[in-house]
């Protein structure tokens, strides 16, 4: 990761640990402000780390941050660079605390990841072939999320491909943004595998009666 890069994360942080302090409750908007101001990459990567650390356990998050990631997936086939979102999705209260708790958790994930993280391949981090592929992924994710984000694991499963990309994305690092497409066919392939399987036992008992 560059200079530039990390001097990006963590002035993020310090907003969102200003934005915590002295108050009981941030609103998701405001969260998203602050990240979404750099960009979608940043957003990726800190939406996908907000599941992974223990914030992502708030009662309905998962599927909060679901509409969240389509609604991105929404604006990047748009070719836009600015998210919008509904009221009601940017009036959602997180505590203070929740945050405070989430920057203190993610600073040094962040230092370790600027060891890894550099241009290269940048075709496949820039390119608008990779970004429509990367939003046909957060489609796909932000669908699962939301229907099936309640069963143990799956929140985590589905933002580790979207925290990568985040990341890629946000430092023109398209091998750990195709590393992050190829995890997504881990949990996609697994999911579509026992629908497909239940499919066909629902279709086997229907034709046996």
């Amino acid at each position: 990761m560059t200079e530039s890069n990390k001097g990006q994360f963590e002035g993020l942080l310090d907003k969102l640990d200003h934005a915590s302090a002295n108050t009981a409750t941030v609103s998701f908007g405001e969260v998203l402000e602050i990240i979404g101001a750099q960009g979608f990459g940043p957003l990726l990567a800190v939406l996908a780390a907000f599941l992974i650390l223990p914030s992502g356990m708030i009662p309905g998050m998962p599927a909060v941050i679901a509409v969240v990631l389509a609604f991105i997936a929404f604006e990047i086939v748009l070719g836009n660079h600015r998210l919008r979102l509904p009221i009601w999705v940017k009036a959602r209260p997180v505590p203070a605390r929740t945050v405070a708790a989430f920057v203190r958790g993610l600073r040094p994930l962040a230092r370790r990841a600027g060891r890894v993280l550099r241009p290269r391949l940048t075709i496949f981090a820039t390119g608008r072939t990779a970004l429509l592929l990367v939003a046909a992924v957060l489609s796909v994710t932000a669908l699962m999320l939301f229907f099936l984000g309640f069963l143990p694991g799956m929140p985590l499963l589905l933002a580790i491909p979207v925290l990568l990309m985040g990341l890629g994305l946000s430092t023109r690092d398209g091998a750990v943004l195709l590393a992050g497409l190829i995890l997504f066919l881990l949990p996609a392939g697994a999911i579509i595998a026992r629908l497909f399987r239940l499919g066909l036992a629902l279709l086997t008992n229907g034709e046996a009666t």
